[in-house]
C-alpha cells in the first residue's frame, strides 16, 4: 500500500472523481468518500474530508470535515451528453464568528470512458483538486505504507502503520527534520466520531531543533475507503490531505 497526497494542483482547479459515474444523473449511488485538497486566491492551503450519498436520481447529501468542524452537504449533479457534467454543493457549518454560514461550490465535469470524472471548479474562491472513492468499512484493518509529502522543508515523512482491526495502531517511520533524519516506533489508536468519521492519534518520539528528545502527538479525522485512509490533522496547522493506501 502506498500513501500519496492529493499535490498536483492546477492554477484553475481540478477535481478527480474515482466512481462509477455514466451519462445520467442516476448512474450513481452509495456512499462515497470524497478527499479535497487545494488552495484559496489568497495562496491559503485548504483542505476537505466528506462522506457523501449520492441518491441515483440527482441529488447529494452527507457531511463533510473541514477547519476544524463538520458540517452539512446537500447538492445536486449531473452527466449529459458528450461526457460533460455539473456538480453543486452547499456546505453548512460554524461561520468566522461562531455562526451558521453556507457556501457553494460549483463544478463542470468531464466524464471519461471508464467511468472516472475530472472537474474544474468555477465558482470563485478556490482552486483544488479531490478524489471520490466509493466507502469502505468503518474499521480499517491492516498495513498501510504513508508517503506525506513536505508541508515545509522542516519535515518530510514515510511510515508503515497497522491497523489491528479493533482501535490498536503500530508502525514505523521515517523523518527527515531541520536536525536530520531518524527512525522512531509509531503506537496510536483509532476511533469512530459521528457520521461515520474516525479519529487517528498517533505518538513517537523524535529530536527537537535542540537536539533533545520528546513525544510528538499527532491527531486527525479520517475516513476509510476498502483499500485507502483519507486524512486530515485536526489540530491547528497548514492544511493537509494525507492519502494511506494498502
Amino acid at each position: 500500500m502506498n500513501v500519496s497526497t492529493t499535490g498536483r494542483l492546477a492554477s484553475a482547479g481540478v477535481l478527480c472523481f474515482a466512481a462509477a459515474f455514466a451519462q445520467t444523473p442516476g448512474a450513481i449511488s452509495g456512499q462515497f468518500v470524497v478527499a479535497e485538497e487545494g488552495f484559496t486566491v489568497s495562496g491559503q492551503a485548504v483542505a476537505a474530508l466528506s462522506l457523501l450519498t449520492f441518491s441515483g436520481s440527482g441529488s447529494v447529501s452527507g457531511r463533510q470535515y473541514s477547519q476544524g468542524a463538520i458540517r452539512d452537504v446537500q447538492g445536486v449533479y449531473t452527466s449529459g451528453v458528450a461526457g460533460f457534467g455539473s456538480l453543486v454543493l452547499n456546505v453548512t457549518g460554524p461561520g468566522g464568528e461562531g455562526d451558521s454560514a453556507t457556501s457553494a461550490a460549483a463544478y463542470r465535469v468531464i466524464v471519461a470512458p471508464g467511468g472516472d470524472i475530472a472537474a474544474v471548479r468555477v465558482d470563485p474562491g478556490s482552486s483544488s483538486t479531490a478524489r471520490i472513492v466509493a466507502a469502505g468499512p468503518l474499521t480499517a484493518r491492516g498495513a498501510y505504507l504513508l508517503n506525506q509529502r513536505p508541508s515545509s522543508r522542516k519535515f518530510v515523512r514515510v511510515a508503515l502503520l497497522t491497523f489491528d482491526g479493533t482501535g490498536s495502531v503500530s508502525g514505523i517511520q521515517v523523518i527527515d527534520t531541520q536536525s536530520g533524519a531518524a527512525e522512531s516506533n509509531i503506537a496510536g489508536s483509532v476511533a469512530a466520531m459521528s457520521d461515520g468519521f474516525q479519529t487517528l492519534s498517533l505518538a513517537s518520539s523524535i529530536t527537537s531543533e535542540n537536539g533533545d528528545a520528546e513525544t510528538a502527538r499527532e491527531e486527525y479525522v479520517v475516513l476509510n475507503t476498502s483499500n485507502e485512509l483519507f486524512a486530515i490533522a485536526s489540530a491547528p496547522g497548514p492544511a493537509q490531505l494525507l492519502v494511506l493506501e494498502r
